[in-house]
């Protein structure tokens, strides 16, 4: 809600822009004594979901190649966590476990249909991580974690909303790829059209070498 008063935020405050207006809000806060126990590592943990570095996803990838009408389907399980930092706990216990990550995970496809039927065509899956900056490198802040709002009576029954810190893991994926087939057609397209170029840059070459020889008799003749 407005207040009605107007602070000057400059020498002047003339212009519209140089003032602001007050409000009266109500405003959630952090809960600092959850975040004090969260650093000593005393906190509740049934508010903490342990061993994610250990979990194991399921995964199926379709992909599909309009120009041959072909598809394929790949069923796989994984340790993405273990498999972004190439199983070093070490560095998912300093880091990740307290401050969450942004895991990027790809699936590449190169198939060559000639060989393999498209629908035994499996990807080459590479993980790595996004958020993992140095300290001289420009990038978003390490981890990942949002805010949520938690509204709740107080034991003076007066309704009362609180900001809680959520940290974790976060999963982008993306799937890429190409298929490659042998086809008489665009092959003999392509020689029919590599004899045509050749052809023209004779004409072009042979028209220069005229031109050229009948600028230098022209010049004999003068």
């Amino acid at each position: 809600m407005y207040t009605g008063r107007c602070v000057k935020i400059s020498a002047d405050g003339v212009a519209p822009e140089d003032r602001r207006c007050e409000v009266t809000a109500w405003c959630p806060v952090m809960g600092f004594q959850r975040m004090q126990e969260s650093q000593s590592g005393t906190i509740d943990p049934s508010l903490t979901m342990t061993n994610v570095d250990q979990f194991k996803m399921k995964f199926t990838v379709n992909a599909r190649f309009p120009a041959f009408q072909m598809s394929t389907s790949y069923n796989f399980s994984q340790n993405v966590v273990q498999a972004a930092f190439d199983g070093d706990q070490q560095k998912y216990e300093a880091s990740v476990k307290r401050g969450g990550a942004i895991i990027f995970v790809q699936f590449h496809y190169d198939c060559d249909v000639d060989k393999i039927p498209a629908r035994k065509c499996k990807p080459t899956i590479t993980t790595t991580r996004l958020d993992d900056f140095n300290a001289n490198e420009d990038g978003p802040q390490k981890g990942y974690g949002f805010k949520t709002v938690d509204y709740f009576l107080g034991s003076d029954s007066i309704m009362s909303r609180r900001v809680r810190q959520v940290q974790g893991l976060r999963f982008i994926f993306d799937v890429t790829g190409r298929a490659r087939q042998y086809s008489q057609v665009v092959l003999m397209t392509t020689i029919v059209s590599g004899f045509g170029f050749a052809a023209l840059a004779f004409v072009i070459v042979n028209e220069i070498r005229l031109s050229l020889e009948k600028t230098r008799v022209t010049g004999r003749q003068n």
